[in-house]
């Protein structure tokens, strides 16, 4: 029997809580594991391994929807050939975005801290090249990957039943929100939207995936060789903005005409009503994990 509330932009929404609670409860159960077997959040086999829980998460929650729609998974989450010039957009989009609208970030990472709340930042920082290496892989390439395979990638399909600029928006705040960091939610949510456009534009999931890659590594890089990045410089916000700009024109002038609703069913479920209606329970979740994270309760 055809499982229809897992098509359309209710299927959205539900994958997207699903997703949410599953990751919680990996995470929780993940944690117990761990300490049980005497590793501290702040030890680097802790770090590494917890990196994971996210991935499993939406491994599962994609591979379930692809089995129980047909689908094949590079299908449903638009893992396609593309234009290579895309991948030129990727890196001007990394380094625009990176530029222009990290002082945010920084900002108001230092306006929680201010009030007494927790920035969420890692406890543990690599210090030898092995564990440069493996920071990179569990913290540059793994989230890259497969955040971008359900937010770009599997969500904004989804959300093929709104307009463009709808679906884009709705998978950044997804995005931003799935993090449970107030600190970073603003500078998430303007990266997700942008790499939201880049999927659209290039009609695959790959080249967000390097563009995230890149933004990842480039933190991780700096904050490894202590290099000290004026965030406030005007001049590297305004270069930024301007290539950021620039890029999100060249995106929107290359994006082809599609259809509608890439996912159909017979109810024709299509409008933003029923994603959040689905959506909403992995939203509050999110909030609360970060009101928590804020006051480290």
């Amino acid at each position: 029997m055809k499982k229809e509330y897992l098509f359309g932009t209710k299927g959205g929404g539900l994958a997207f809580t699903v997703t949410t609670l599953l990751y919680i409860f990996i995470a929780v159960i993940g944690g117990l594991i761990l300490s049980a077997f005497g590793l501290k959040s702040t030890d680097g086999a802790y770090v590494f391994i917890s990196a994971f829980f996210s991935a499993i998460a939406i491994a599962i929650v994609i591979l379930y929807f692809s089995v129980n729609t047909g689908e094949r998974v590079f299908g449903s989450t638009q893992v396609k050939k593309f234009n290579a010039v895309y991948l030129i957009f990727s890196v001007l989009l990394a380094v625009g975005v990176f530029c222009g609208f990290g002082f945010i970030n920084d900002a108001t990472a230092s306006l929680t801290k201010s009030l007494g709340g927790n920035a969420g930042a890692i406890s543990f920082l690599p210090e030898t090249a092995t564990e440069l290496i493996l920071f990179i892989l569990c913290y540059a390439l793994v989230p890259a990957v497969f955040e971008e395979l359900f937010f770009r990638g599997f969500l904004i399909r989804y959300l093929y039943g709104v307009r463009t600029w709808a679906a884009v928006i709705v998978s950044a705040l997804c995005f931003a929100l799935y993090h449970g960091n107030f600190a970073q939610f603003f500078y998430q949510f303007i990266y997700g939207a942008m790499l939201g456009l880049l999927t659209v534009s290039s009609s695959s999931v790959i080249p967000s995936i390097f563009a995230h890659f890149i933004n990842n590594l480039a933190v991780i890089l700096f904050t490894y060789f202590s290099v000290n990045l004026n965030l406030y410089d005007p001049l590297a916000i305004i270069l930024g903005v301007f290539i950021s700009v620039c890029v999100l024109v060249a995106l929107i002038l290359f994006i082809k005409k599609r259809q509608t609703a890439v996912v159909k069913t017979a109810e024709n479920w299509n409008g933003l009503g029923g994603f959040f209606a689905f959506a909403s329970v992995g939203m509050a979740f999110c909030l609360l994990l970060a009101i928590g994270n804020v006051f480290n309760v």
